[in-house]
């Protein structure tokens, strides 16, 4: 038997073309997220001191990382250094430049993500560009 239907793609789409019930879930999926990483920042360290975090898999990094410039207030820069991230952790990134939480972003990651996820790597050369002339925005 054959059906004339067409063959079922798992490539990523845009945000935009995403359903409302989607995109609700999404947003409260995100909220849920940052108030539980928000909820492990309670206390601060102070001059000399660390905090160590439990990444529980309900929140990543990166809300951790959102949730501690909500406290602090403006950030002049930031620096991450990581292994891989997502999507998600790059559209964070962006959130943090555009609203002026954080004024400048630096980001090392491994070369094997760089070479093993291209689109991503692409986007991420786009939005954090820092071409002045062009009138990059950062």
């Amino acid at each position: 038997m054959r059906f004339n239907a067409p063959r079922p793609t798992f490539a990523r789409r845009p945000a935009g073309d995403l359903p409302a019930p989607q995109v609700e879930r999404a947003s409260a999926r995100r909220t849920a997220q940052l108030a539980e990483a928000a909820d492990v920042l309670t206390a601060l360290p102070g001059a000399g001191e660390a905090v160590h975090c439990l990444m529980t898999g309900r929140y990543d990094l990166m809300h951790l990382l959102v949730c501690l410039v909500e406290r602090l207030g403006t950030v002049e820069a930031i620096r991450i250094a990581t292994l891989a991230y997502s999507a998600r952790n790059l559209a964070e990134m962006v959130r943090l430049l555009d609203s002026g939480a954080v004024r400048r972003l630096s980001l090392l990651c491994s070369s094997f993500f760089r070479d093993h996820n291209g689109d991503l790597w692409e986007e991420t050369l786009e939005e954090l560009s820092l071409t002045g002339a062009a009138g990059g925005r950062r």
